[in-house]
């Protein structure tokens, strides 16, 4: 059993930290599955609340809703795994 701490630094998620084990799905699994295991280098996309609601409720008629992050750290033992992602730039991934 894999525990993750996934901790988010500067944009709309700063401060952020998701806590979960692998094989459970949760918050937590889905951003370190998504950043390769915490690799780091690794981008990923987030979306911002404004867009998990919106969705919830009707269709997301701006794309721009999605926020990138790159994972700048990565420290593991003990079975667990802790994993920094630092806000990119909205130039960084447009158009992607």
């Amino acid at each position: 059993m894999l525990k993750i701490i996934f901790e988010f630094v500067g944009g709309p998620h700063d401060g952020r930290i998701l806590r979960g084990v692998v094989g459970d799905a949760s918050d937590a699994e889905r951003c370190f599955l998504f950043s390769n295991w915490g690799m780091v280098g690794q981008r990923l996309k987030i979306a911002s609340d404004y867009a998990v609601e919106t969705l919830a409720k009707e269709r997301l008629k701006v794309e721009k809703r999605r926020h990138f992050y790159a994972v700048t750290d990565r420290l593991e033992g003990n079975g667990e795994v802790w994993v920094r992602a630092a806000y990119l730039p909205q130039t960084v991934g447009v158009g992607r």
